[in-house]
């Protein structure tokens, strides 16, 4: 483990402030790491999406989810998965809740964002926003409960 540290960013967004901490590896979380990262390398397949539920939905578009105002799309940054891993997860959003996230190019080779349209949109605002932080609300489009 280690103390956090901040340092800022140069490459992504220049002059932002990041914090950077590592945790300790427990034995607790390697069949986690085994089934998120298999040859190390992170993977989403049957296996991980058969544990989603709208808990862990909303964990995900608080970390990865962007909200597109004028298209009133919510996008998820998806990119380290494959065109093939998306399909899974598009046809996974269908048959679970009934509503089908795009596959839309992220603006560089072989990476990918889901994007859930406006109506697909309202309904997975409706599914996830029980669990949401409040501060973390714009990130589905909603107003923070201040």
């Amino acid at each position: 483990a280690s103390v956090p540290y901040a340092y800022t960013q140069t490459e992504l967004s220049p002059g932002s402030q990041l914090y950077v901490y590592s945790s300790i590896r427990h034995p607790a979380f390697t069949a986690y790491r085994r089934l998120f990262y298999p040859e190390g390398i992170k993977r989403i397949g049957p296996e991980v999406l058969a544990l989603l539920e709208p808990l862990g939905i909303a964990v995900w578009l608080m970390d990865d989810g962007s909200y597109h105002r004028g298209r009133n799309y919510i996008y998820v940054s998806t990119n380290s998965y494959t065109h093939a891993e998306l399909e899974l997860t598009a046809t996974w959003f269908t048959d679970r809740f009934g509503f089908t996230p795009y596959i839309h190019s992220a603006g560089r080779p072989n990476q990918y964002h889901l994007a859930f349209n406006r109506a697909s949109a309202a309904a997975l605002r409706e599914l996830v926003r029980p669990y949401f932080f409040g501060g973390l609300l714009h990130k589905i489009g909603c107003q923070s409960a201040v």
